[in-house]
């Protein structure tokens, strides 16, 4: 029984299966400025969005390192508890209050009064 055939290329076909050349960075990220012009400049036309992103970074690092460490949230349930518990905390800490200190308040089971009251104080720092 014979083997399988080999593979014949003709010129054209060779020719159709090579990889394109790589685009240099500087293109690539004309491109992507270009094709985001809108996204990338908002920060000009409306006030409340922030020039950078330096704001945001801190927020969503913990849950990154959170999931690097353990490798994943087990369920939904306790990947929504996870991201209450640690936006809240968040929320007290820009209100001034120790992580203990909030921790104690919620046990007691005051935290949305706490929060109710402080209400308007939080500054949006992203949109």
């Amino acid at each position: 029984m014979p083997g399988p055939r080999p593979r014949v290329f003709r010129k054209t076909s060779f020719l159709a299966y090579r990889e394109r050349i790589a685009k240099s960075d500087a293109h690539n990220l004309h491109e992507h400025l270009a094709k985001h012009e809108e996204s990338v400049l908002r920060f000009m036309a409306e006030p409340v969005v922030s020039f950078t992103n330096n704001a945001g970074e801190p927020k969503i690092r913990m849950a990154k390192v959170k999931m690097k460490v353990s490798g994943c949230f087990r369920t939904q349930h306790f990947a929504e508890a996870w991201c209450r518990i640690s936006s809240y905390l968040s929320s007290m800490e820009a209100l001034g209050y120790n992580p203990l200190v909030a921790i104690q308040i919620a046990l007691t089971g005051n935290a949305a009064d706490m929060l109710k009251s402080h209400s308007g104080q939080i500054e949006p720092e992203m949109v």
